[in-house]
C-alpha cells in the first residue's frame, strides 16, 4: 500500500478525492476504511480526511461548491474533535450556502456499548443500518 506521506514534501489530500468531482455533495469518514463502509453501502462520494490541513488543501478545488456535506465523525474524542474543526472551517469558508452536518451516531452494539465508527456499523449491524443512519440522519437541531 503506497501512501501520500511516502512522499516527503508533499500536500496531504483526503483519500479518494477524485470520487467527488462532479457531485453537488460529499460525505467526509475518518479513516479509508470507513470511507470503503460507506462505499459498501451505495455511497459513492466519499473522502476520508484524517487532518484539517488536508481539507483546508483541497477546498478551493473540490469542496467549494459544494450544496452538502456530512462528516462522518468516529465517535470518540478525536474523531469528534476533528469533525468540529471541519465543520467550522466549511461553515466559515462556506456560509449558509452549503448545509454541513456531523454524524457520529452510529447505534450500539447488542451489549448496550455505543457502535464507534460506520465500519463497526457495517460489520456489527450491517449494510441496510449503516445505510440508514448515513442517508436518513436528521439534525438534532
Amino acid at each position: 500500500k503506497c501512501f501520500r506521506w511516502s512522499v516527503p514534501g508533499c500536500d496531504n489530500i483526503p483519500y479518494n478525492l477524485d470520487s467527488i468531482k462532479s457531485v453537488p455533495g460529499c460525505y467526509i469518514t475518518e479513516g479509508e476504511i470507513d470511507a470503503l463502509s460507506l462505499h459498501e453501502v451505495g455511497l459513492r462520494a466519499v473522502i476520508s480526511a484524517v487532518s484539517i490541513q488536508e481539507i483546508i488543501n483541497v477546498f478551493e478545488s473540490h469542496l467549494k461548491r459544494m450544496d452538502f456535506v456530512f462528516i462522518c465523525a468516529d465517535n470518540d474524542q478525536r474523531g469528534l474533535e476533528l469533525a468540529e474543526k471541519i465543520k467550522k472551517y466549511l461553515k466559515a469558508k462556506m456560509g449558509k450556502i452549503a448545509t454541513v452536518e456531523i454524524i457520529s451516531n452510529y447505534g450500539t452494539r447488542p451489549d448496550g456499548t455505543p457502535i464507534k465508527d460506520a465500519n463497526e456499523c457495517l460489520s456489527t449491524l450491517g449494510p441496510t443500518v449503516l445505510y440508514d443512519k448515513i442517508v436518513n440522519f436528521k439534525s438534532n437541531k
